[in-house]
């Protein structure tokens, strides 16, 4: 009996000792460091981009339209910061936002600046690989603006939007790049100069072909593109929502087809939703909504990525929070809400932009505010 005692206590204070751990290691309890501020209150802090390497975090950041380059460590102390561009004669140059992407060897950043959209490509330690280059030149009498690129392995598929056909509207451009920035075929004009604007190109690679989708009115779109670029079919239009917008998509090769999340309307206010579509695009399960708000209540600005098995999400919640939390690639929330930011709090504004960036089976987060500068947090 006493035996039976001994051990019945030896299990309680065992079960007392590792329920902490086990607690923390539940994927219903998200674990986020302290955040910390990466760059000072400056009401020119206008977009920002985040990407993950082996061991650090690279970060694209528009400030008084220059763009800038932080190396961070995975905790969140820089470790470099160096000024890509010279600085923008028309502040509307650098408004949209830069995109930093990691190849395997180096991070490679887009940008718009003085009616030109360049290409800088930058070494794990922060070193300048390929000085700033142009992709492209306003030689149409328009800005082209909204770049993207992805890694296929051995170049780059970009894609931008300009109207330099005379459209009064801008339209939806793609050609493959080298490495070092360098034009490997003709542009490409995608859209069908429609009388909707179309803007947020995003790009994905399945192995043998490009996925490429982008907002125009009050949807998003999509086409396929071969290895040279050229369209595989017509294409399609992935969401149906006339009353109000559909955009910030997010999307990624999944192995058998896409995974995708973005931001949409369900009659009542706007929501996260989660699908998944086959290689050809078409969906293979019904839409899943993520939120659930209600009222009043609305989400904005979804930002998702991949790593250790899921996707971390972040966004914006009624305008004053910065929400987090994980889906697995059934669309299914494995995770509680945290709230990485709150302006309901003293002395905390309003978060403006989002990113977010996988590394080494935890998320980096950033987000900017106008009176409290650039914060970075890190967690799972």
């Amino acid at each position: 009996m006493k035996s039976m005692i001994r051990i019945q206590l030896i299990v309680l204070v065992l079960g007392l000792l590792f329920y902490p751990v086990l607690t923390l290691a539940s994927p219903k309890s998200p674990l986020w460091g302290l955040r910390k501020q990466l760059a000072a209150p400056d009401p020119g802090l206008l977009n920002i981009s985040i990407a993950g390497s082996s061991d650090n975090y690279g970060v694209a950041m528009v400030r008084q339209s220059t763009l800038y380059f932080l190396l961070i460590s995975s905790a969140g102390k820089t470790l470099q910061s160096l000024q890509l561009s010279e600085g923008s004669v028309f502040n509307e140059a650098t408004d949209s936002e830069p995109k930093i992407i990691w190849t395997g060897d180096q991070f490679t950043v887009v940008w718009e600046e003085d009616c030109k959209i360049m290409l800088s490509n930058l070494s794990n330690s922060g070193e300048i690989i390929t000085a700033p280059v142009f992709l492209t030149e306003d030689d149409y009498g328009t800005c082209p603006g909204d770049p993207d690129i992805f890694w296929d392995g051995n170049e780059f598929g970009f894609t931008w939007v300009d109207s330099r056909l005379g459209t009064e509207t801008s339209q939806l451009f793609f050609k493959k790049i080298s490495k070092t920035g360098i034009g490997l075929t003709i542009d490409v004009q995608l859209s069908n100069n429609n009388p909707m604007s179309n803007t947020n190109p995003k790009l994905a690679f399945n192995g043998s072909e490009f996925f490429l989708a982008w907002e125009s009115g009050y949807e998003i779109y999509f086409i396929r593109l071969g290895i040279d670029g050229n369209p595989l079919g017509v294409g399609g239009q992935l969401t149906n929502t006339p009353y109000d917008q559909s955009n910030n998509i997010n999307f990624r090769w999944n192995g058998n087809g896409y995974d995708v999340i973005w931001l949409d309307y369900d009659t009542v206010t706007r929501q996260i939703f989660f699908t998944k579509l086959d290689p050809m695009g078409n969906r293979t399960v019904p839409d899943i909504q993520i939120t659930s708000n209600t009222g009043d209540v609305y989400s904005t600005e979804p930002r998702a990525d991949y790593g250790d098995g899921y996707y971390g999400l972040v966004w914006i919640q009624n305008g004053d929070e910065v929400k987090y939390l994980r889906v697995n690639t059934a669309g299914q929330i494995i995770s509680r809400e945290v709230a990485l930011w709150n302006a309901v709090q003293p002395q905390l504004s309003s978060p403006d932009r989002l990113s977010i960036a996988g590394l080494n089976g935890k998320f980096g987060a950033l987000w900017t505010t106008q009176s409290n500068g650039i914060y970075f947090a890190s967690g799972y």
